[in-house]
């Protein structure tokens, strides 16, 4: 939930959609009634793994739509602070860290400095894997200290408007048993409008 959309219809409708979420077993992360549920962490365990999914919303359209003490809204996708307060908690919890983050700038195919800076401290404080999201085109995976980071995922499910943007890719993260990350792409294109199909075997990150 945390995206420059989810407070399309109010604050009121906002929370209403992480309960409606809730009440069918979706685990929202990135919103909330105030800033500790935004930043909560959905809590998995998967194969032995305790895995905690944290959501950041940046590229809001106001100040406004960040959650506060007392006001519902996004955790906060640009303050590095919150940022890391929220992954060292998750992490105090969890064996592996996973952030999903709304970043970047539409239409631009490469990571800008302050989200590196952001992925680099949230790294730093524990997190194992990040999906980034906003830029409606692909951009790089790289590995970071161990940590994989896709920079973001571009479109999925979208209409095919042009070549960029319906050359796109499906994510793909696996955990070793002594916690080693592989990380890949696995090249897709959206063939018909809400139709992705693979197109090739999968390009995995360095680092290894």
């Amino acid at each position: 939930m945390g995206n420059n959309h989810s407070g399309d219809f109010g604050k009121e409708a906002l929370v209403d959609g992480r309960a409606q979420l809730l009440a069918v077993d979706i685990a929202p992360v990135g919103a909330g009634k105030d800033l500790d549920e935004a930043g909560e962490a959905a809590l998995f365990e998967i194969k032995g793994w305790k895995i905690a999914v944290i959501g950041f919303g940046g590229v809001a359209p106001s100040q406004s739509w960040y959650a506060t003490d007392d006001n519902p809204g996004m955790r906060n996708g640009d303050d590095i602070d919150q940022m890391v307060e929220a992954v060292a908690a998750a992490k105090e919890v969890a064996d592996i860290v996973v952030v999903t983050i709304h970043w970047g700038f539409e239409l631009e195919t490469t990571p800008h400095d302050d989200d590196i800076e952001r992925a680099n401290a949230m790294i730093e404080a524990g997190v194992d894997i990040i999906f980034g999201h906003h830029s409606h085109r692909m951009q790089p995976l790289d590995m970071v200290d161990g940590a994989a980071v896709f920079w973001s995922l571009g479109n999925f499910v979208w209409p095919k408007n042009s070549i960029p943007s319906a050359t796109t890719a499906v994510a793909r993260a696996v955990v070793y048993p002594d916690g080693t990350i592989e990380a890949c792409l696995i090249p897709a294109f959206i063939e018909t409008p809400g139709r992705p199909v693979l197109t090739g075997e999968p390009e995995c990150g360095p680092g290894l």
